[in-house]
């Protein structure tokens, strides 16, 4: 890759010029290289360094997003707190989230397509203790879709009533079915609705 550095270099150039008083990264990503670097979720491609807004933003875009009118509320887990073992701050965040959506619908997207088997056991435990009403396969943009291997699997581990949404890649009204059958209650599938209206 062309003119591109590391996480760990980007790092220390910032922290050099004082504009980072902090950060959490996993150990392993930090000599992933990039070449674009963005302050915005709207303008990210895969080798794009994108940098979060501090530890709130989360909460901070979500009361925007409740001004602006949204009724139900989508939101991703830290992946690195996943692989550092760090459940209960995972288990806080969507808890903090839930409070500030106001009573509305949370659901909690654990991007299925970056986690081993363990820990997609451990969100479907962690997501079943929050406060949350759904936990989601996927965004559709992190180099993954659902599953029905991840759909079962979900279905057999969460627990108090959480509720399942497969999202990404559901490209056919018999994956719908699928999906549906193996427990999955809601589908993000914006191709399988350009196909029904194709068939009206």
């Amino acid at each position: 890759m062309n003119d591109s550095i590391s996480i760990k270099q980007a790092v220390e150039l910032l922290e050099q010029d004082g504009l980072l008083v902090g950060y959490d990264c996993p150990p392993q990503l930090l000599e992933h290289r990039f070449s674009h670097l963005s302050y915005s979720s709207a303008d990210v491609t895969p080798d794009t360094f994108f940098i979060c807004k501090g530890a709130t933003f989360k909460e901070e875009y979500l009361r925007d997003a409740i001004a602006k009118g949204a009724d139900e509320i989508d939101m991703v887990i830290n992946i690195g707190w996943v692989k550092d073992g760090k459940d209960q701050k995972v288990l806080e965040e969507i808890n903090a989230v839930k409070e500030a959506c106001q009573g509305r619908i949370l659901k909690v997207i654990v991007e299925t397509c970056l986690l081993t088997e363990e820990e997609k056991i451990r969100m479907c435990d962690v997501v079943s203790r929050s406060e949350a009403e759904y936990i989601k396969t996927s965004t559709g943009f992190a180099g993954g879709g659902a599953t029905f291997a991840d759909v079962e699997l979900f279905a057999k581990h969460v627990q108090l009533g959480t509720k399942i949404k497969a999202a990404g890649g559901i490209k056919s009204v018999a994956d719908a079915e699928k999906f549906l059958e193996l427990g999955a209650e809601r589908l993000g599938t914006s191709s399988l609705v350009a196909m029904l209206d194709q068939k009206d």
